[in-house]
């Protein structure tokens, strides 16, 4: 896939990141192979204990606001970096990606985790373009992000779908590891949720920018929590 065209708008270039700087699959490594995500009681969804009571090898707030705000730093992100006494990845294990249609998660019951989406701009495709940043910021700006979590209930179908906020961090300039600089936004919430299995429902679109087309993208993650 020809990464420029990817780079030629910004919800596509969301795509680009599965390759760049995400591992193939996210969360805790085994247990069942559909993935589950926490939602805190603002969410909708039962919260789970306190983080007094959560493991110490758990993901926890703390390294979720982390991914939340250094996201392009991720894979050089360690819970080694948060926590000395644990040295597990916070970036293969407690996030996912809301695009990775079909792809399933695994979380521990007691995580805190982030499910998140970067928008971004490459400043070399936005000069072939003649697009100034103030019109990159405008164009990420008129984007529309929302994603949805749902319960799946004993007879395996979804629960009600509750939307939950994204929090959106300030655009930021940073260093891309194949699109070389950027202008980027990272739009996650944070959650813990229950023992059990989840859908994350996750829509984006965004309008005619440039002569480039407008569009839509559709996408759903399941998600366990295992005890």
């Amino acid at each position: 896939m020809n990464s420029r065209l990817l780079a030629s708008h910004t919800v596509l270039l969301t795509l680009l990141i599965i390759a760049c700087e995400t591992p193939l699959s996210v969360g805790r490594e085994g247990g069942p192979t559909m993935q589950h995500e926490r939602a805190g009681s603002t969410t909708g969804i039962p919260q789970t204990a306190g983080e007094s009571l959560v493991p110490s090898d758990a993901c926890t707030r703390g390294d979720a606001e982390l991914l939340l705000n250094n996201f392009l730093g991720g894979l050089k992100l360690s819970r080694r970096e948060a926590s000395p006494s644990n040295p597990a990845d916070a970036f293969t294990e407690c996030q996912f990606r809301l695009y990775r249609d079909g792809a399933p998660v695994v979380f521990k019951e007691g995580d805190v985790f982030l499910g998140g989406m970067n928008l971004l701009w490459d400043f070399a495709t936005a000069e072939q373009l003649g697009v100034t940043r103030e019109e990159m910021l405008a164009d990420m700006e008129a984007t529309e992000t929302r994603v949805w979590l749902a319960r799946i209930l004993p007879d395996g179908t979804p629960g009600p779908l509750v939307e939950q906020p994204l929090r959106r961090t300030p655009y930021k300039d940073g260093m891309h590891p194949t699109l070389g600089r950027v202008v980027q936004q990272h739009r996650a919430f944070i959650t813990s949720l229950p023992a059990g299995e989840y859908v994350s429902v996750f829509e984006a679109s965004w309008q005619e920018f440039h002569g480039l087309p407008a569009g839509e993208l559709h996408s759903t993650v399941h998600i366990v929590i295992v005890p």
